[in-house]
């Protein structure tokens, strides 16, 4: 709790910074410090809302789980239909009773029947798959629920389309919410497809060292020395450039902005 506290206010004191370092030819000197400070509050509140949200979406997951989550939906994406439909119902056969079809399983726990279809692409599921999907199962166990299983998830017109139908109820899972069942099951499937990592990686792993978040602190004191010097030193603006230059790092440091990159570019492929 302290430690996250003090993140939000080597934060704002790193935007505060930034924003103080230009006010100068904006505000007048009186206004300069307290104007300053609300901006750069209000910045930064907008920051952290918007790094809460995707941190929401993103489920949270560590680097480790979203390499790992990689893998799996990369074995199952080069696998065929009949591997994936055997790996779910062993999967699923842990915790409920589960019968195996060509296309799709059906899933009873208790009374309740649901269909599932194993949609493991690297595309999104598109309107005419969930037609498809839909018209194979008309006189299967009517009016049970549909839950499609997929990597990418589904394009608007077709989660629309899911969401207004009314003689089952359809549920399109995305890959965060397969690997979590996977987890809670303690199943994956055994990984034999590799996929090598390009030079990106390696760019990567240079931005997360320079971008550390324990360096934020270091990156904050040299944009404060360099907004200093400017006062002083003839051809100020070079120094103010560098200066926010500098304390952009800083709140990128503490915001871990490679991190939040990463989960990104994961969750884009």
């Amino acid at each position: 709790m302290l430690a996250k506290f003090f993140d939000k206010i080597i934060t704002l004191a790193g935007v505060y910074l930034l924003v103080l370092i230009w006010a100068g030819y904006f505000l007048p000197r009186e206004n300069r410090m307290f104007v300053s400070f609300v901006i750069a509050v209000a910045i930064t509140g907008l920051i952290f809302l918007i790094v809460k949200r995707k941190k929401k979406i993103e489920g949270q997951l560590t680097k480790e789980q979203l390499k790992h989550l990689d893998e799996v939906m990369s074995q199952l994406a080069f696998s065929d239909l009949t591997y994936n439909i055997k790996f779910f119902a062993e999967t699923l056969g842990k915790e409920y009773k589960v019968t195996a079809y060509k296309e799709y399983l059906t899933v009873t726990h208790g009374e309740r029947v649901t269909i599932v279809f194993p949609f493991m692409r690297l595309i999104k599921l598109t309107t005419a798959d969930l037609s498809e999907m839909y018209a194979s199962v008309t006189t299967v166990h009517p009016k049970s629920p549909i839950i499609i299983l997929t990597i990418e998830g589904a394009v608007k017109s077709a989660e629309d389309t899911a969401s207004a139908l009314t003689e089952r109820k359809v549920t399109i899972l995305t890959k965060n919410e397969i690997y979590k069942m996977l987890g809670e099951l303690d199943s994956y499937p055994p990984i034999t497809v590799i996929i090598k990592k390009n030079d990106r990686r390696k760019i990567g792993e240079i931005l997360s060292g320079a971008l550390s978040p324990k360096l934020s602190k270091r990156y904050l004191m040299i944009a404060g020395f360099m907004l200093l010097t400017s006062f002083f030193v003839p051809m100020s603006i070079y120094y103010m450039l560098f200066a926010s230059f500098v304390a952009v790092l800083a709140i990128a440091c503490r915001l871990n902005i490679v991190s939040l990159l990463g989960q990104k570019a994961s969750h884009s492929k």
